[in-house]
């Protein structure tokens, strides 16, 4: 496995030790974020050399992590079925249509079944 370039903040001599995704979020959030000169203002602050390319791609990670709550990765929890009940004794099983309904109703919205039942009826 690699390991993360680490640097420090005045490029040799500084206490603080970053990686290369932190010094383009630094410089990303000092307002630089186009690539060329964002590569030119990390290698004069934090010493660090990275090509355009690498960059764009820390910030194409960074945009995509903005805002998504952290928790468990993988897949996520398979939805109940609302197929149609069976019919038992020639009936259909009413509480288990309604329990499908108020399932539609939670995922879509009243509105949203409302707008389904106009489609097909």
């Amino acid at each position: 496995m690699g390991r993360k370039k680490k640097t420090t903040e005045d490029g040799a001599n500084g206490q603080e030790t970053i990686s290369k995704t932190e010094a383009a979020r630094r410089v990303i959030a000092d307002g630089i974020d186009q690539p060329q000169p964002a590569v030119e203002e990390i290698k004069a602050r934090f010493g660090i050399n990275m090509n355009p390319q690498h960059f764009s791609s820390i910030k194409t990670g960074l945009k995509k992590r903005a805002g998504k709550p952290k928790g468990k990765r993988g897949r996520r929890a398979a939805s109940p079925s609302l197929a149609v009940p069976a019919a038992t004794n020639g009936h259909v099983d009413l509480l288990g249509t309604l329990e499908s309904i108020k399932q539609l109703v939670r995922e879509h919205g009243a509105d949203g079944v409302k707008r389904m039942v106009d489609l097909v009826g």
